[in-house]
């Protein structure tokens, strides 16, 4: 992949809508996969950790304020670094704590 896609994000009604499109690109991996995935509070550099390990300077995208950037779940599909033969697939979150995210209707 040449730049990270959602996974996962919120449907209109507030469900969890998974992109078919991301499914298949998991679906095509043939060589063993190891997953990053990265969980915490909203504006905490998550996404600029990610962009870190793929050893690129933009991937994920990255917020400028102090509101909440990332919405819902994305990944990015790579060669693996360090292990020939394996794919690394990281996993960007929301962010946990985001004071406009609704929790009930």
């Amino acid at each position: 992949m040449e730049e990270p896609m959602v996974l996962a994000a919120n449907g209109a009604e507030g469900e969890l809508e998974v992109n078919p499109a991301a499914v298949e690109i998991l679906r095509g991996v043939a060589q063993p996969v190891v997953v990053v995935a990265i969980v915490g509070l909203y504006r905490t550099g998550k996404s600029y950790l990610m962009n870190s390990l793929a050893r690129k300077q933009r991937g994920f995208s990255l917020g400028a304020t102090i509101r909440s950037h990332t919405k819902g779940i994305w990944m990015w599909c790579l060669p693996h670094l360090c292990r020939a033969g394996h794919a690394l697939v990281l996993r960007d979150t929301e962010g946990l704590g985001d004071v406009e995210k609704r929790l009930w209707p």
